[in-house]
């Protein structure tokens, strides 16, 4: 099967069987039975269900003449700020590649972004390359726009030839991995899926994750043959998907030599074996603990109804988060796991997230245990202790200090992005003042990762009137407010490059490793007067175990330039910081992304990530 690792919005329930036998137990030994419940029937809703595909120069344009095709507006992305409701157009007669969800207006890249680049087969490698469920706010909405906008495709054929995957073949797994159950569904629903098994394993997988059993085994005949499944992902998952759609049609002697095939050609995925060779011929085997549960998986399971894992939200693919979220058999703190993982992926919204903990019960001894501060909840609990303790609150400052307190524990502790999410309304309703001193830094910083900058700067506002005793948090946020939008803040480069060298000649630590990132950063966004620490200005013994700048880092590739395609800039850009996203990735690394995104016009991209780096190694807001 398809590595776990993958993300989407899902839902499961049973396909009907062509045997009239009750379902039978499929779950094997070592697979907890203490979630056994019915699956529900409709999948989790996302920004773009039930949206139709917008070819490229359409939407793109935002055009509404007479030669375009009439449209309709629906939600926007989630993550995407202000009114970024996504133009949905009726679809002619376009290339696969062609087809997106988003306009240049909302957020797309345009119709040209692939143009001047590599070809299309270089492409599609690259596209397999991209990293998703990071964790990051700006590479997952980044990676989300890049994969929804329609473009004009690049040089080279159009369809994969055998053993290739073409663009579009790439484009789809992406999306199924980052979570995007919906518009996987609604960008195939064209697609040449019978002549290009990419697509079809993409379609199958979000069918499968939404619960159409009938969807995923249609595509049967599309599924690749002749591979090793051994050595193939995608022959494994043809080979596994026949297998599964042979037990669902209650045809048990054909799954059974599926099964002997898988065996004879060395197949490897024991949770499948056991699964399937329960469900075709009562064999029970033992494939020790799960590692993974993937849409097949979770099928089979699906199938009689069964139990899951007691860990399913760890080892689930991503794309199984919403459905699991959704399932009221579980627990409540597995459900707010899945929907915090979908939240930070950026399928599904804050809000929905927020009706989760809201829905946790709890009482009067909870509530007055965090006020007392010991709490008895942890994880995910408590974060719907938290969400609880705030919207209950009828005082606005204890409502504030109950915010901020809410935020650093999360900050802290694990859940911060999800709970940003969740708790942004509330926070957006408070009215930037000296009242809630404690709140302000904690505010600014929640603003700014988020990306709303001119909350950030009214909360700044706030700290600039609050004395020297917050010298180090008005430091910190302005430097994070020259680097994420300078036309907000005058910027002086000589009080700046004080401010730097001041912090690289302290004794503290975490003070020169913000000093030089902001450095770095600064540069590459050609602010001009700014220090540039990284070529000499540091001695050996400043690396401060890696948070300097690391010349041995890996660098961006060359051919990332303003010369390239726009898409591909954005594309070799992501993958260079990394499944860790800027927080993780070493500075030379951040300032190369920041540099190249800025000099092919993405300088709002570029300041997003240099901001989020620099975040990531700031003390302001951190209580």
């Amino acid at each position: 099967m398809l590595a776990a690792g993958d993300p989407a919005r899902a839902d499961e329930t049973g396909a009907a069987s062509d045997s009239s036998e009750a379902p039978v137990s499929i779950v094997p030994q070592g697979v907890d039975k203490s979630f056994a419940g019915q699956l529900p029937a409709s999948p989790a809703g996302g920004a773009v269900a039930g949206s139709s595909p917008v070819p490229a120069g359409q939407a793109g344009t935002g055009s509404t003449g007479a030669g375009d095709a009439q449209g309709r507006t629906v939600s926007g992305v989630p993550g995407m700020a202000g009114d970024a409701g996504i133009q949905v157009g009726a679809l002619g007669s376009v290339s696969d590649t062609t087809q997106g969800l988003l306009s240049d207006a909302q957020g797309g890249y345009g119709d040209q972004m692939w143009q001047g680049g590599s070809d299309a087969a270089a492409l599609a490698g690259e596209l397999g390359k991209l990293p998703v469920d990071t964790g990051s706010p700006v590479m997952a909405d980044m990676t989300r726009r890049l994969l929804l906008t329609g473009a004009q495709p690049p040089q080279g054929a159009a369809q994969a030839s055998p053993g290739t995957v073409s663009v579009q073949g790439a484009r789809l797994e992406k999306l199924v991995e980052m979570g995007d159950v919906a518009s996987v569904l609604t960008l195939s629903a064209d697609s040449s899926a019978a002549n290009d098994p990419h697509i079809a394993i993409a379609r199958a997988r979000a069918a499968l994750a939404s619960g159409d059993h009938e969807a995923a085994c249609a595509l049967v005949p599309a599924m690749p043959v002749g591979d090793d499944p051994s050595q193939a992902q995608a022959a494994a998952f043809g080979l596994e998907l026949t297998t599964f759609c042979q037990i669902v049609k209650g045809q048990k002697d054909q799954a059974n030599l599926s099964l002997d095939l898988a065996r004879e050609e060395g197949l490897d995925d024991p949770l499948f074996f056991a699964l399937a060779s329960k469900a075709a011929a009562g064999i029970t085997l033992k494939p020790g603990t799960p590692s993974r549960v993937d849409e097949i998986d979770y099928a089979l399971i699906g199938l009689a109804n069964g139990p899951l894992p007691v860990n399913i939200v760890d080892i689930a693919a991503p794309s199984l988060m919403g459905a699991l979220a959704n399932r009221t058999d579980l627990k409540i703190d597995q459900r707010i796991g899945a929907a915090e993982r979908a939240v930070s992926n950026g399928v599904m919204a804050g809000t929905d997230l927020a009706q989760l903990y809201q829905s946790v019960p709890l009482g009067a001894a909870d509530f007055a245990a965090l006020k007392q501060g010991h709490p008895a909840q942890t994880g995910g609990l408590l974060r719907a202790l938290y969400y609880q303790s705030i919207i209950n609150e009828t005082d606005l400052a204890a409502r504030a200090d109950l915010l901020a307190g809410g935020l650093i524990a999360t900050g802290k502790a694990g859940g911060y992005q999800p709970f940003v999410q969740a708790v942004l309304p509330v926070l957006q309703g408070f009215a930037p003042s000296s009242t809630y001193t404690r709140l302000a830094p904690v505010a600014a910083r929640a603003f700014l990762y988020a990306g709303d900058l001119p909350d950030a700067q009214n909360w700044y506002g706030v700290l600039k009137n609050g004395g020297p005793s917050l010298g180090r948090d008005l430091r910190e946020l302005g430097a994070l407010l020259h680097v994420a939008d300078a036309s907000m803040q005058p910027f002086d480069a000589g009080i700046e490059s004080a401010d730097i060298g001041a912090d690289v000649h302290s004794d503290i630590p975490d003070n020169v490793a913000f000093a030089v990132l902001e450095a770095e950063l600064l540069n590459a966004l050609g602010m001009s007067g700014i220090p540039a620490l990284s070529n000499a200005s540091l001695n050996p013994g400043d690396a401060l175990n890696g948070v300097a700048p690391d010349r041995t880092a890996p660098q961006l590739p060359s051919s990332v330039s303003p010369t390239g395609s726009l898409g591909e800039t954005v594309l070799v850009s992501l993958i260079a910081l990394g499944r860790g996203g800027p927080t993780s990735a070493a500075p030379p690394v951040v300032s190369q992304a920041v540099a190249v995104l800025k000099a092919v016009g993405l300088e709002n991209d570029a300041r997003r990530v240099a901001a989020e780096a620099l975040l990531a190694r700031s003390r302001v807001g951190r209580g």
